[in-house]
């Protein structure tokens, strides 16, 4: 066996640190990327060593050359690419093993076997594991003047709904629904253009959508002496965008003989390739209502991720083990173990990713500053944190803020803790989706009983007002923000304590302190917290108000000091500018423009200036985060200009062109 000494994670964020986590329990040193001055807190209690890099975006990350270069520089003999980016390249993990590192993986044959889905739905089809139909390996021209014909044979005799993917890739990138043959062209072409910008390939398959499915996958893992376990299951079919946002192991009310066969499915696809290592094999569930009921429901083939999932924390909190240990030991020569292999599901955990994104807005990525990021801690919670308390969300990045894992005896006990961790985290920032989330745990059919991937489709238009009703409502809290207004200098009486500890997430104990705010008392509460960073000052804790306790924060710049209060997860706040105490702060959208609804980068403008649009005609085409958007004419009109032009970076709320 080959032990491993020095790990360099190929990745950021939360998975990053959830490696390093793993590596150092091992007593494995380990090596992360930044172009940061100082190390991010959450990765500095875990991280051996940081390289320091000019410049930390995407193509970074997709650069193997660069990547394996450092790592050899920093002395690593091992390489963890986490997930997303080039986790599942070949080229990159036949690479990492020429250069004589370990690649915590499968093989580059099997990664080449089953990283295209096209290849991929070959093998399954040839080892008798059911698939939707479907066209692969068609041509995607430049333009809609092109040839789409392939496609469009296909579409015409295998009927609408389609859904065209990335074959290289996941995580939502590079997949387009088409309802009717006037979305097909535009939608292969969007669907090309994000393929090739986040994975380096646009090769696009294309199948039959299942209208009411589920999203079930099953985690295998497997050695290099033979064994091949399946390690439950996990149902991922809450997403939006295609993309999860909810998570939970087991699967839910799923036919006992349908979870066995996706099981012994899932087997028999790992050794068909001779798979060694983590990975995932993704079903399709049929869950129309005939089949609900039915202990033995028809399942498709939809993708192998050959690497770590985002959502494996599920697994691990239910089987009771930890599967990056276990990458790292397969990936030296041991072999699983015999508990390990007879590992069996116990309780229930759900996870819930927690995204800076509009849900206002078709769920557009929000980037921003975030000015007070505090998880709750809660016994059965378990957190895999990507920013400090103190932050910024990129547009560089996926949009992802943590993800949040509740496991309890039961399906309902596993849901009501992930909905009061959620209820009891305070931040402040850009829109997230932490409300969204509650108003699904709480709020929906999804609280009694399992939910086919068109669930956001069908409930959105009744969560989002609701959400809206709740803030409206609550005076009692712009009560609380006015209170704290009227308390001057409220950061000033708070000696600071320097460095946080994120292991424990920065709760220190402080005295009572009770003070005339107004009419109504403030109690500040015993576990007060006070932190600094880079001119910035985050004070947090508990006042009483009419009675009430209720969580606040005080966040101070060189700009403005905003007050924060919370309440299940919604956030109300007001600042004061400091630049000039008599100003006041407010963006107004000219009715005569057209905006950018998100930051980032004009990949294509569709209209010039003296043109007649109609009304829902995409006029450009943004990146952000990886993700593209169509901004739309949302009226008829004559354009009297056009200020932007592809490959200009522009800021959310940017003019980017005026009606006449």
């Amino acid at each position: 066996m080959k032990k491993i000494k020095r790990v360099f994670i190929a990745n950021r964020g939360e998975i990053a640190r959830r490696i390093a986590q793993s590596a150092k329990k091992m007593g494995i040193e380990s090596v992360v990327l930044t172009d940061q001055e100082r190390p991010p807190l959450f990765l500095e209690s875990q991280v051996t060593t940081f390289v320091r890099v000019a410049v930390e975006d995407t193509l970074l990350y997709l650069d193997g050359n660069r990547l394996i270069d450092l790592a050899l520089k920093a002395g690593c003999d091992a390489l963890h690419p986490g997930f997303g980016f080039l986790s599942e390249s070949a080229i990159f993990a036949d690479q990492v093993t020429r250069s004589g590192m370990t690649w915590i993986g499968p093989s580059s044959a099997t990664i080449e076997a089953m990283a295209s889905k096209a290849k991929a739905r070959t093998i399954a089809e040839e080892h008798q594991v059911p698939v939707t139909p479907g066209l692969k390996g068609f041509p995607v021209p430049a333009d809609e003047t092109g040839d789409f014909s392939e496609l469009e044979v296909f579409a015409k005799k295998t009927g609408y709904p389609l859904l065209l993917k990335a074959a290289l890739g996941g995580g939502g990138k590079g997949m387009r629904l088409v309802r009717s043959y006037e979305e097909l062209k535009t939608s292969a072409l969007r669907a090309y253009s994000e393929g090739l910008a986040s994975f380096g390939d646009g090769t696009l398959i294309c199948e039959r959508y299942l209208e009411v499915s589920r999203h079930i996958e099953v985690q295998i893992m497997a050695d290099s002496h033979g064994n091949v376990v399946a390690l439950g299951d996990r149902d991922c079919s809450i997403q939006r965008r295609h993309q999860k946002i909810l998570e939970e192991s087991p699967a839910f009310q799923l036919g006992e003989e349908t979870r066995k066969k996706l099981h012994q499915a899932a087997v028999r696809l790992a050794k068909s390739v001779s798979y060694q290592n983590a990975g995932t094999v993704e079903f399709l569930v049929d869950w129309t209502e005939a089949k609900q009921k039915m202990s033995d429901q028809p399942f498709y083939f939809l993708e192998m991720n050959t690497r770590l999932q985002v959502e494996h924390p599920v697994t691990e909190e239910v089987h009771g083990v930890d599967l990056v240990e276990w990458q790292f030991r397969v990936a030296q020569g041991e072999a699983l173990s015999a508990s390990f292999l007879k590992s069996e599901a116990r309780g229930h955990s759900i996870e819930a990713r927690l995204y800076a994104e509009d849900c206002n807005a078709n769920f557009f990525p929000s980037p921003g500053a975030v000015k007070c990021f505090v998880p709750a801690q809660i016994k059965g919670v378990r957190w895999e944190v990507g920013l400090d308390c103190l932050d910024e969300i990129s547009t560089k990045f996926d949009p992802m803020i943590a993800k949040v894992i509740a496991t309890a005896d039961t399906r309902e006990n596993s849901l009501s803790l992930l909905a009061r961790a959620l209820k009891e985290t305070r931040f402040v920032g850009p829109a997230t989706n932490q409300a969204y989330l509650i108003q699904i745990l709480e709020n929906t059919p999804f609280a009694v009983s399992a939910q086919a991937t068109n669930f956001i489709s069908l409930h959105h238009d009744a969560l989002v007002p609701q959400i809206a009703s709740i803030q409206e409502k609550d005076q009692l809290y712009r009560l609380a923000l006015k209170r704290l207004e009227e308390r001057e200098s409220a950061e000033a009486e708070v000696s600071f304590l320097g460095k946080p500890n994120h292991d424990q997430l920065a709760r220190y104990a402080f005295s009572n302190q009770r003070q005339a705010l107004g009419s109504s008392p403030v109690k500040w509460e015993t576990k007060h917290v006070s932190l600094r960073k880079l001119g910035q000052e985050l004070i947090y804790g508990d006042i009483l108000v009419e009675g009430q306790d209720l969580a606040f924060a005080v966040h101070k710049d060189l700009e403005a000091i905003t007050y924060s209060a919370f309440k299940n997860g919604h956030t109300w706040t007001s600042s004061r500018d400091l630049r000039n105490e008599n100003a006041t702060s407010h963006s107004v959208q000219s009715e005569q423009g057209l905006t950018a609804p998100v930051p980032g980068k004009v990949i294509k403008v569709l209209a010039k200036a003296g043109d007649s649009i109609p009304g829902n005609q995409t006029l450009f085409i943004l990146e952000s985060m990886k993700m593209e958007f169509e901004v739309k004419a949302a009226k008829s009109g004559i354009l009297k200009e056009v200020s932007v032009k592809a490959g200009d970076q522009v800021l959310s709320g940017q003019t980017l062109a005026q009606w006449e």
